[in-house]
């Protein structure tokens, strides 16, 4: 399954695939905290002050020319969008065609960040993960704050910060702007759909930008908000007031549409030598190491699309397949967690192979997250159903449903920025998808399991991440280890 589907305008770099030019289309606790003490709000510099405007951010073009510019991102949201997409139930249609009315008759009062959002609304109504509107993108085109967030434990940290903001690295965050980190979440909801993991993996380049938390309604200003946040063993409330830089680079190439996971994003910035081996080598989409003091071999797909013209999905899993059969190890740790999917096809040999490489008496230990998707998720069915209960999930739950709508294209708007990913076909996992609609290779090679939920649910901290910890991997060896003794 491709997640991008089929688009020609890649061009292939060294490590990352990059978009060679212009996408066109086809392709609360409110405001008291019980049990909290409060701290003094920490003032922000006279640059900020000055910097600071609640002024409403007006459109780059007005009057005729804006209109004009929205009829002509509204006609093609529709015709290249929401005609095409198969995401949507009778009902959810309905309710989409009622917002894309309303948005037609709004569009010239509406600032871009607000466009946007609207749009967003009408694709998340599907509640198909694989029907999103690109997040990313926004990165450049609206501001941002300077502070970078990290979901840990289903809670909400600082995880980096410039000098000035320091002092909050490590803080929970409660609020933002008087919104509480659950009603964010549930905020966020209205504007994609998908499973909780796959959301979040999103959710920052929202709730990183007053300016969209503005355009949704949550915040008063699309300058700056407060941040309540206590540290570690605090009882302490920090508030804090940021400003938005608007001078922000935008995500690059293939990063714009699918970021990087925002743990391995952060992690970029320590050293390799100091992580644990899921994220050494960041920029590597394939890894495979063997572990032979454990009798053991560790498989890692970031992707399942090619990294270069000399680095496939297909090659590198053959060549893996072939390395597994001459040493047969007992165990393999096949690790997901941060494959977003690519062709489902280019690895299934292998994966459906896994159960007999490790014979009766081994096993597969297979690490999935929220950002597991697509044909990450399809890998993990294919391996699962192949060695059965000799199979362990490991992790948090994958980022789409047992059953969804993928194999779509993506629909650049021709004026606003906004670019959003269709879905064309099913997927069901629970049933081997035997529907006429359904994607060609899962009919041809099924999958049928009652779930790809984890046998064992782990969902690192924010020490785990602080301290460069795996407690996934290390669920793991510990249990190899314990069957070798």
């Amino acid at each position: 399954m491709h997640l991008l589907g089929n688009l020609d305008v890649f061009e292939i770099g060294s490590h990352m695939r990059r978009f060679a030019g212009v996408l066109v289309l086809a392709v609360l606790i409110g405001g008291g905290y019980w049990g909290l003490n409060q701290r003094a709000v920490v003032p922000q510099s006279d640059e900020e002050h000055a910097a600071a405007s609640d002024t409403h951010a007006a459109p780059a073009a007005t009057g005729e020319g804006l209109g004009h510019e929205r009829s002509q991102d509204l006609a093609a949201f529709r015709s290249q969008f929401l005609d095409v997409d198969q995401g949507y139930s009778d009902a959810e249609r309905a309710q989409a065609e009622t917002l894309l009315s309303a948005l037609e008759h709004d569009a010239v009062g509406l600032s871009d960040a607000q466009f946007q959002l609207r749009l967003a609304e009408i694709v998340a109504l599907s509640d198909n993960g694989h029907s999103l509107l690109f997040s990313g993108l926004w990165v450049g085109q609206f501001n941002r704050v300077s502070i970078r967030y990290l979901i840990a434990d289903g809670n909400l940290y600082v995880a980096d910060a410039p000098e000035q903001y320091a002092h909050l690295i490590g803080h929970q965050v409660l609020s933002i702007g008087g919104q509480s980190w659950p009603g964010l979440e549930d905020a966020w909801s209205r504007y994609q759909g998908g499973r909780i993991g796959w959301r979040r993996e999103y959710i920052y380049f929202f709730i990183e930008s007053p300016e969209m938390l503005h355009a949704g309604g949550l915040i008063p200003s699309e300058r700056r908000y407060q941040i309540d946040s206590r540290g570690v063993g605090d009882n302490l409330l920090t508030r804090t007031v940021v400003t938005a830089l608007d001078d922000v680079e935008p995500l690059q190439g293939m990063e714009a549409y699918l970021p990087p996971s925002r743990t391995v994003d952060l992690y970029r910035s320590r050293d390799p030598q100091d992580l644990s081996l899921a994220f050494q080598e960041p920029d590597k989409f394939f890894r495979y190491i063997a572990m032979p003091d454990l009798d053991a071999a560790y498989i890692q797909f970031r992707s399942n699309q090619d990294q270069s013209e000399n680095i496939t999905a297909n090659g590198f899993a053959q060549e893996t397949l072939a390395a597994l059969r001459e040493t047969s190890p007992r165990y393999i740790i096949l690790d997901q967690r941060f494959n977003q999917g690519g062709d489902l096809n280019t690895t299934r040999n292998l994966m459906e192979a896994l159960g007999d490489i490790v014979g009766d008496d081994g096993h597969v230990y297979i690490f999935t997250s929220g950002r597991t998707f697509s044909a990450g998720i399809s890998s993990v069915g294919y391996a699962k159903q192949s060695a059965g209960n000799r199979a362990s999930i490991i992790g948090e739950p994958v980022g789409d449903e047992m059953e969804f709508w993928a194999e779509g294209s993506v629909a650049g708007l021709p004026n606003s920025g906004a670019a959003m990913l269709y879905a064309t076909e099913r997927h069901n996992y629970s049933t081997g998808c035997p529907e006429s609609d359904c994607h060609q290779s899962i009919r041809n090679n099924a999958i049928e399991l009652p779930s790809l939920d984890p046998d064992v649910t782990i969902a690192p901290s924010f020490d785990d991440f602080d301290q460069n910890q795996d407690p996934v991997m290390d669920h793991v060896l510990g249990e190899i280890a314990d069957y070798l003794n």
